[in-house]
């Protein structure tokens, strides 16, 4: 029973949505380059399987690419890039809060979703599998940067959901 939940959220995870292209527009140096600074644990040949793009504005496309996976996280490197000069993708850092209660900035995010209409990019780090513990954020496009607007962390594991947006769990975003 265990096992087949924790495929099941795997595969809820991965799956693509269906208004997302399946495959990276970037280059696979520049892709292969990320991985190896980020000490991804996922192969070139994966990451460039599983890319995600998104159109973000008439010029510019997100793309989010796979750099490791658990049994119910995955962690993604979030690039923007201009289809007619591939080689000069950016990969993107974002602001998070830590279990060590510190605000950091990283490259990876965890399972990262972006919405086109909105042109919000979601993260969310379950602690546990049962989703009742994590932290997440919204980010918005500003027109060159990602910028944080909400950060929840629910430290307490206790069988009740968590979910992004809950006034309880929100942290002021750092300046």
């Amino acid at each position: 029973m265990f096992r087949a939940l924790i495929v099941a959220c795997l595969g809820m995870i991965m799956a693509v949505p269906a208004f997302a292209q399946s495959k990276a527009i970037i280059p696979k140096p520049v892709i292969d380059a990320a991985l190896v600074k980020e000490d991804c644990t996922v192969t070139i040949d994966q990451a460039m399987e599983d890319a995600q793009s998104f159109d973000l504005d008439t010029k510019f496309k997100v793309v989010l690419v796979t750099c490791w996976m658990a049994a119910y996280n995955v962690g993604g490197l979030v690039f923007t890039v201009d289809p007619a000069q591939p080689a000069q993708a950016k990969l993107h850092r974002f602001r998070e809060w830590n279990r060590d209660k510190k605000w950091w900035t990283t490259n990876v995010v965890w399972n990262p979703d972006f919405n086109e209409a909105s042109k919000r990019l979601t993260t969310m780090a379950l602690h546990r599998g049962i989703g009742d513990c994590g932290a997440g954020g919204h980010y918005e496009w500003s027109g060159g940067e990602f910028k944080l607007t909400g950060f929840w962390y629910k430290p307490p594991c206790d069988g009740k959901e968590f979910k992004l947006g809950d006034p309880r769990w929100k942290l002021t975003p750092p300046p």
